[in-house]
């Protein structure tokens, strides 16, 4: 395990170290102070990481696609709970031993991940009986 992995590990196991960097990271994406990441934002932030990388700038119709993505509650844009998130998840997908932060995801995201089964399967058995 390497010295970055134990600072992500330590971020995700201190919540108040998550919301700080949460909070930094919003504020830098967040061009317009809106409290809000909308497409024009998060394409600039895309294009901007994807040059640092070396990769390809990504297309309106990706930038569009992780928009719809992260946007979980449909509104348009990114909000500072749907952004978090998408933090919290980056953090976790970067540290190789998630025993280690196992307890970490808020209980809130849990009921909403929990929501979001049972409207799923809702929608299964609609589609069934139809």
């Amino acid at each position: 395990m390497d010295e970055e992995e134990n600072v992500y590990k330590e971020i995700l196991k201190d919540e108040n170290k998550f919301d700080v960097l949460s909070e930094l990271a919003f504020e830098a994406v967040d061009k317009d102070k809106s409290g809000k990441i909308d497409q024009s934002e998060l394409e600039k932030i895309m294009a901007q990481i994807c040059m640092e990388m070396g990769a390809e700038i990504p297309s309106k119709e990706d930038v569009q696609e992780v928009l719809n993505h992260l946007d979980k509650d449909h509104g348009g844009d990114i909000d500072k709970k749907e952004f978090k998130a998408f933090i919290r998840d980056i953090l976790i997908g970067m540290v190789e031993d998630i025993d280690d932060v196992k307890g970490v995801i808020e209980k809130e995201e849990l009921e909403e991940k929990k929501q979001k089964i049972m409207e799923n399967n809702k929608n299964i058995k609609i589609n069934k009986i139809e």
